[in-house]
């Protein structure tokens, strides 16, 4: 486990307050908040005012804290007491790493949400895992910090009354549909493919979700492999030496598990884009135009003239110009060749 990433969660699940025991019967706290005996002022002196009400006098959005990218909180409505702290994560982790860093045993009961989706309940720890799926091979989506045992104040005592009979009504069959379940993803290809519309809408979120839960379960997918690629390319969610390195990591594991000619383009591409390093993206250049690829994509004559003008091989830089241009003389980086054989006459 990478050290940044396991302190990273650490701070987000427990704000940096693990229980030593971990089957004490007690709930988990978050920043200092406890549900079931911190109250309403009190998380607003640890956290501000709230930014948004979700529920009125009842469920209230706080600012992000310790990596979230939503934190919400449920009071009691009578006594202001927290009821529950919901912290989702800015990234998605599985079940796993949350049973390492909370010390999670067995789950002591499991439900579903309203949209099918599995929620585990550790009362021990005084938490429940929210998944984004129907199993528990689902990324997390979001971690409840909640107290196991309900105030007195919101159990009142039940008065005694006199039975009497009631006549019972008669069974209605039910008119309506069962709603449609979640899309099951069943193999690689179907993560790749909801991965890829989750980019394409910039649901960036979803999207890494969606990669991360396929390589967990496919780590040999070249394809998903590249679609992680893409996702770093295009994200601006990250800093640019972050997706830098995980952009070309993942095009090279992509590359060695399927070396085809799109691989290889797509190796000196992303060289180019995030090092300007010409010397590296021709020998992948070169291997892509070896297996063809300029017959899909000739923009790939263009790129190897450019590079080939920029480490001073000017006879190589205007053979590949002309040979962009006589392979798509309509092509938009047409006005760009032109203007590169101009500056190469003299040589």
């Amino acid at each position: 486990m990478k050290i940044s990433k396991a302190m990273a969660m650490m701070g987000l699940a427990v704000a940096a307050v693990l229980l030593s025991v971990p089957h004490i019967s007690i709930a988990e706290t978050f920043m200092t908040l406890q549900p079931g005996r911190s109250t309403r002022s009190d998380a607003e002196k640890k956290l501000g005012a709230p930014i948004r009400e979700v529920v009125a006098g009842v469920q209230y959005d706080y600012e992000p804290r310790l990596e979230a990218r939503r934190l919400s909180i449920t009071f009691h409505r009578k006594t202001g007491v927290i009821r529950a702290i919901d912290v989702y994560s800015r990234d998605p982790y599985l079940k796993d790493e949350y049973r390492e860093w909370l010390q999670l045993g067995s789950p002591a009961e499991t439900r579903r949400d309203d949209r099918g989706y599995l929620v585990e309940m550790y009362p021990q720890n005084g938490v429940a895992l929210h998944f984004s799926g129907r199993s528990d091979n689902a990324a997390v989506e979001y971690i409840r910090h909640y107290d196991p045992a309900p105030p007195a104040a919101e159990t009142p005592t039940k008065k005694p009354v006199k039975k009497r009979r009631v006549k019972k009504p008669k069974k209605q069959v039910a008119q309506t549909r069962p709603p449609k379940p979640p899309q099951q993803l069943e193999n690689a290809a179907d993560y790749d493919r909801e991965a890829n519309i989750a980019i394409n809408a910039k649901d960036w979120h979803k999207a890494k979700r969606l990669i991360a839960e396929g390589l967990r379960r496919y780590p040999d997918s070249a394809d998903l492999w590249h679609t992680r690629a893409s996702y770093y390319f295009k994200t601006k969610m990250d800093p640019r030496e972050v997706r830098s390195r995980e952009a070309i990591q993942a095009m090279y594991r992509a590359y060695k598990l399927n070396p085809t000619a799109e691989h290889s383009a797509e190796m000196g591409w992303l060289h180019l884009e995030f090092h300007n390093d010409c010397t590296l993206a021709l020998s992948y250049f070169r291997e892509a135009e070896k297996k063809g690829y300029a017959g899909e994509q000739p923009a790939l004559f263009y790129w190897m003239g450019a590079c080939y003008e920029k480490i001073g091989m000017y006879t190589s830089s205007k053979t590949y110009y002309k040979r962009f241009l006589d392979t798509a003389p309509k092509h938009e980086k047409r006005s760009a060749a032109l203007a590169g054989l101009d500056r190469l006459r003299r040589y």
